[in-house]
């Protein structure tokens, strides 16, 4: 699996599954579903990064 790449909850990656960057894979076994455009990855790392911090201010 490369950076920026998603797997869906629940799926089920099977042996020498390669998920590239920018894509989206769904289903048991995996998928392709969709490639994510520029802004969608953008709001996704934006959100990984805001929950981050806020794990941090709540653990105090």
């Amino acid at each position: 699996m490369e950076s920026e790449a998603m797997v869906a909850a629940g799926s089920l990656v099977t042996h020498g599954k390669v998920i590239k960057s920018r894509e989206i894979w769904a289903g048991r076994p995996t998928k392709f579903f969709k490639k994510m455009p520029n802004e969608e990855v953008k709001h996704i790392t934006q959100s990984a990064q805001n929950y981050a911090l806020l794990i941090k201010e709540y653990k105090n």
